[in-house]
């Protein structure tokens, strides 16, 4: 959260926010803000890291209640609050959910060759030692293709 050179003491505040489907503490109130203190002096230890917990159940007729209210909401045009409903409009109604999942399909995508290669790096790497053969020796035993060989000797 700080670039090379910046002081601590520019460190924005940070929070953790959880949304529950229930009331996980129990005390009928929509947000729970958790702040750190020194149990021994009771006394607030401020370092700018915040856990809040909102509670998801929540239909108070407030900020909060309207938000939950919209998390809810299937279609736009039933929402109080004209940002989310934007997001959710072009998300679920505007073609956007087809952008989405072919974006995340792309990342999984690479992720998997990623870890197809690597897989295929560590055994190399591990018929090098083992046998005591080169690169090239282990790659041949395993019929790497070329494309991979040269990808696996750049990271060798």
């Amino acid at each position: 959260m700080l670039k090379a050179g910046q002081d601590f003491s520019e460190l924005q505040d940070s929070y953790m926010v959880f949304i529950t489907q229930t009331d996980i503490f129990g005390h009928g109130i929509p947000i729970y803000t958790i702040n750190r203190h020194f149990e021994e002096i009771d006394e607030s230890f401020d370092d700018g890291s915040h856990i809040v917990y909102v509670n998801g159940n929540y239909k108070g007729d407030d900020t909060v209640g309207r938000l939950m209210h919209d998390f809810g909401c299937k279609e736009a045009k039933d929402m109080y609050y004209p940002e989310l409903a934007k997001g959710v409009k072009h998300f679920k109604e505007e073609g956007g959910r087809k952008r989405m999942c072919e974006a995340v399909e792309k990342y999984g995508d690479r992720r998997a060759e990623s870890a197809r290669l690597n897989n295929l790096l560590e055994n190399v790497r591990n018929l090098m030692e083992s046998m005591k053969w080169s690169a090239e020796q282990a790659m041949s035993a395993m019929k790497v293709s070329e494309a991979d060989k040269a990808m696996l000797l750049r990271e060798l």
